[in-house]
């Protein structure tokens, strides 16, 4: 099963702007979010890799995350969470792995997280990765 990066990256400062581009984390996120490479990820991008992500994990294709392939789901994540360097990007990618757990996204408490639902979650989830608050993700805003 294919292991999506949940993790997620304006300007603050040049020197801030520089760290951001030298974090791993910030750099992968940015590969596999920015959709058009224009170094900016939108809701729209968000939403569509969302989607992306919520049917690689819902394996038996009936428009449900359930708990066994919830439990596939978090173990990517961890994996993704594992593999980037300690530190402030590290805790970082885990708080936007977070908002794709079972808990941030099933928004009528089923147990079980469905296609719209996880669609539904896109734009609040970029938003905790937008630091500057312009309603876009770049790399600066990975900047520590």
């Amino acid at each position: 099963m294919k292991s999506t990066l949940i993790a997620l990256p304006l300007v603050l400062a040049t020197a801030s702007f520089a760290a951001a581009q030298g974090n791993p984390a910030a750099t992968k996120f940015m590969e596999n979010w920015d959709l058009n490479s224009d170094g900016v990820v939108t809701v729209e991008e968000a939403t569509e890799m969302r989607n992306n992500v919520f049917y690689s994990f819902d394996s038996d294709e009936n428009g449900v995350i359930d708990d066994e392939e919830h439990v596939m789901f978090d173990e990517a994540r961890a994996n993704d969470i594992a593999e980037m360097p300690k530190g402030p990007g590290r805790a970082l990618i885990q708080m936007i792995a977070d908002g794709m757990s079972k808990e941030a996204n099933d928004a009528n408490g089923d147990g079980t997280v469905t296609g719209p639902e996880f669609e539904a979650g896109a734009a609040n989830w970029l938003a905790t990765v937008d630091k500057n608050g312009d309603g876009v993700v770049t790399i600066a805003d990975f900047a520590m």
